[in-house]
């Protein structure tokens, strides 16, 4: 398993400090892909925010 695999899989499972890592690592993707369809620094980093908070979201309540 790539550590990327066991980061989704701490995740998944409600650690917190593995969700924090895979924002570290997309971050800057994220913020680039948003960047590109909304053209303003603070609105892409309102995207990404938003991004990574409905996945946590998501993640949350697929558990249950």
């Amino acid at each position: 398993m790539t550590e990327e695999q066991q980061l989704i899989a701490s995740s998944r499972s409600g650690d917190p400090e593995a969700f924090r890592r895979i924002v570290e690592l997309y971050k800057d993707g994220v913020m680039a892909v948003a960047f590109s369809r909304v053209r303003d620094p603070d609105d892409a980093e309102d995207v990404a925010q938003v991004t990574f908070v409905e996945t946590e979201f998501v993640r949350h309540f697929s558990n249950n």
